[in-house]
This record gives C-alpha cells, structure tokens and sequence, in this order.
C-alpha cells in the first residue's frame, strides 16, 4: 500500500487539482518568476500515517494562541528552513522531533507532496509524507502545541468531505471550505495539503488496512 502510494506522488501527484477543493477564492500557485519575486521564506512540515485499529490516520497540531497569523489554527508539524538544515525534508524532520518528540529515524519517508505558497506569512511550504510503524508516545512543545490530533484519514477521503464552515479572519468571520473532525474545523493551508494526500491515498486505494 505504501508502495503504492509513494509511486504515485513521484509519477501522478493530485497537485493544485486536490488542494484547490479547500481554496480561498481563485487561487493560484504562483509561477517560477513570480515566486523569485517574492522571496518567499521556506518551510518544510510532515504529514504522518499510522495505522491505529485497522485504519490509517494522521496526525495534526492545534498552534497556541499568539499574536501572530497563524494563531489557534490547525497545522501539520514542521517549520522554517533553518542554516543547518540539508534540505526541507530534514526541515520537517527537525520540526516534527521538536514540536511531537517523534526521532527523525522512526519515520520512514514516503515522497514528497506539492508545495504550497501562502500569502499571509510569504512562506513557500514543503510538505512531506512520512510513515510511522510501532509505539507512539506524542509529547508536544508547549511553546508551538497547544493540542496533538491524531485523524482518521476515511473522513477526509472523497469530496464530500470538504463543507463550508464559518471561521474567524483578519478579514473577519467568514465561510469558508474545510474539514471537520471532533469540534476541530481544518481549513487554509493546512487544509490545502491535507486535501493532497487525502486524494492520493484515494487514488492509491487504502483508506484502511484492509484495502
């Protein structure tokens, strides 16, 4: 299955196709001039699967609240590129050791998903699929993580998944495309590239351990 699924991010990865199902508006990625124009900072996060009872979830953070963009909003782990740091994918996974307390050497590295830009914080995010076999012991950063979600993937695999739900902006309240899943609403750019694997493991064909 994981076979599967990494040979399709490399050969036919859903793309801008599935992330623009939770699109704000007519958004577009912004092409290679225009991205060299907007000197973007890097980041790089992690999209974990593991399978707990016969179904594959990932997992997902609450931020704290903070004076700052992304503030109490639902995000995978990771964060900004960093000097040291060999590439993004070492980039989530130093962020994800830091944020989750999860080693870099329990996850096994499925392939890359599509980047991501995002207007308010002029970060280009790089998104990473990992694997996660054996016991999980999260311990959150409480200086980044408010709250650790582990999610079933089966409710955000299909579109009828992603509904219109009322969120709090600087723009002010406004509906907008998510996911739902116990009182959390997933939306933005972390709904975004959720909706990329959720199409891909799809398309793979495992929305459990069964298939």
């Amino acid at each position: 299955m994981i076979e599967r699924l990494s040979s399709l991010l490399k050969e036919e990865p859903p793309g801008y196709k599935a992330q623009s199902l939770l699109s704000l508006g007519d958004r577009v990625p912004p092409d290679a001039d225009e991205f060299d124009r907007l000197n973007a900072r890097k980041a790089g996060v992690m999209v974990l699967l593991f399978l707990e009872s016969g179904s594959w979830h990932t997992v997902l953070i609450n931020r704290p609240s903070y004076p700052g963009t992304h503030s109490d909003q639902m995000a995978f782990p990771g964060g900004k590129h960093e000097e040291g740091d060999v590439d993004l994918l070492q980039t989530a996974l130093r962020e994800t050791h830091e944020e989750i307390e999860l080693p870099p050497d329990r996850i096994e590295h499925v392939g890359p998903l599509s980047p991501l830009y995002i207007p308010p914080s002029n970060f280009m995010v790089h998104p990473y699929v990992g694997m996660l076999e054996g016991e999980r012991r999260w311990i959150p950063e409480v200086a980044e993580v408010a709250e650790i979600i582990e999610m079933p993937l089966e409710i955000i695999v299909g579109t009828q998944h992603v509904k219109s739900h009322p969120v709090r902006t600087r723009y002010g309240k406004m509906m907008v495309p998510a996911y739902e899943f116990n009182g959390h609403i997933i939306w933005g750019a972390t709904g975004m590239m959720l909706a990329e694997p959720a199409a891909a493991v799809g398309q793979a064909g495992f929305g459990n351990a069964n298939i």
